[in-house]
């Protein structure tokens, strides 16, 4: 009696153990989903009070479903519908987005800002930036567009934003777009994209940029004190695809100029606001510089290759109000 009443306990003890290791394990299965679904629900509330502060305070936090803008249709949020009512239309879209160009002190986002990891583009108003603002931005880690429109960045905060590895594209106008402030654009290490628009800039701001050896395509506008001096130094820009310039004093001397960035592929310099023209109107062959009428008119785009009795050459047109860079289809004179 004895000994079966010991075998009785002996396994109730192991059924109960057993069913205690299976209750562990159960409530760790089910830690898991319940975890992943709580970081969602944390970060989508971030996301939503801070589009909602946003959009108090005259600007505007778009999603991943609305990213492309007023003129396109918006996609509706991601997640089955049913854990979105509960927990949260932004439960499983993430914010891409933030214009702050309208809000009058945005120093006061510069906690929540920080929080947004997902968010790529980002534009700023005109005025000072506190300190802790620009160390928020500087450690988004997929931010990889800047506006700047005037605001009030100094030298030292630019450099700190230059550490941010995921910026790919800059504009600044305004006060941000300083001699300055543009020296210190050499430390990204990675910047394709520069546009420099309304500001103070001179020919020492071009010599800063001309030592941002990444710059692809670079876009300058309503710099009048930018001459052809400092167009000088875009010819050191080993990388420099597309350039676009306009509102500037530089004129059609900048052709020969034009010679040496044998890399660029697109280039279009007009007055833009100033009220002057160029002269010396005509069609000028890059390689040797002597003017040319036009070649025949049609842009090189061969599929396969340039055919072996045609040449491709770099030209320039000088207009009235427009200095454009061209590729032109041009046959080999024959003996």
């Amino acid at each position: 009696m004895n000994q079966s009443s010991n075998s009785w306990l002996f396994g109730r003890q192991l059924r109960f153990r057993f069913s205690l290791r299976g209750l562990f394990i159960f409530l760790l299965i089910l830690s898991l989903p319940l975890g992943w679904l709580g970081r969602h629900i944390i970060r989508s509330r971030q996301e939503t009070a801070f589009a909602a502060s946003v959009s108090q305070a005259g600007g505007e936090v778009r999603f991943d479903y609305n990213a492309a803008g007023p003129a396109f249709p918006a996609d509706q949020p991601k997640g089955p519908w049913l854990l979105r009512q509960a927990f949260g239309q932004n439960l499983f879209s993430y914010v891409c987005s933030a214009d702050l160009s309208r809000v009058k002190n945005p120093n006061a986002f510069e906690t929540s800002l920080g929080q947004m990891a997902t968010m790529d583009t980002l534009s700023l108003p005109a005025g000072p930036l506190s300190d802790e603002l620009i160390e928020s931005i500087a450690r988004l880690p997929n931010l990889s567009e800047l506006t700047l429109n005037g605001s009030s960045i100094t030298p030292t905060q630019m450099r700190r934003l230059a550490t941010d590895n995921s910026i790919l594209a800059l504009n600044l106008s305004g006060a941000a777009a300083a001699d300055g402030v543009l020296k210190q654009l050499h430390h990204f290490r990675h910047l394709p994209n520069v546009t420099i628009t309304a500001g103070a800039t001179t020919d020492q701001g071009l010599k800063a940029l001309s030592q941002v050896d990444s710059i692809f395509t670079l876009e300058i506008r309503g710099m009048p004190a930018v001459t052809n001096s400092g167009f000088r130094y875009l010819t050191r820009l080993p990388n420099l695809r597309a350039l676009q310039i306009s509102g500037t004093q530089i004129t059609e001397d900048c052709v020969s100029d034009l010679a040496q960035m044998t890399q660029l592929q697109l280039a279009e310099i007009s007055p833009g606001n100033l009220k002057h023209q160029y002269r010396n109107l005509q069609m000028f062959r890059l390689d040797t510089l002597e003017p040319i009428d036009d070649p025949y008119p049609q842009l090189s785009r061969w599929d396969c290759g340039v055919p072996e009795n045609i040449q491709c050459i770099r030209c320039v047109r000088v207009e009235k109000n427009l200095i454009r860079l061209d590729f032109w289809d041009q046959p080999y004179e024959t003996k």
